[in-house]
């Protein structure tokens, strides 16, 4: 997987949808990934508003509750 800023063909973009992103969402954190879908070479586009280790954190809680390796919130505690 590369690292490195935004692809140049993307930034404008990719910048203009965050705006967008921070309004609608004002007060919650978001990160927006672009990839290309159909040849995935490992380059991932990324932005987003909070620090990257957060946005790290979320993925990872994401992906464990995705692949089901954490047990779901009981109704009763919600």
């Amino acid at each position: 997987m590369s690292h490195g800023p935004v692809e140049k063909k993307h930034d404008d973009t990719m910048n203009a949808v965050a705006g967008m992103l921070n309004e609608v969402f004002e007060g919650y954190g978001f990160a927006l990934l672009v990839f290309n879908q159909n040849s995935h070479d490992g380059r991932i586009n990324y932005i987003g508003n909070c620090d990257r280790e957060n946005i790290v954190t979320a993925m990872k809680e994401f992906i464990a509750n995705h692949e089901a390796r954490v047990p779901p919130v009981s109704a009763a505690l919600q």
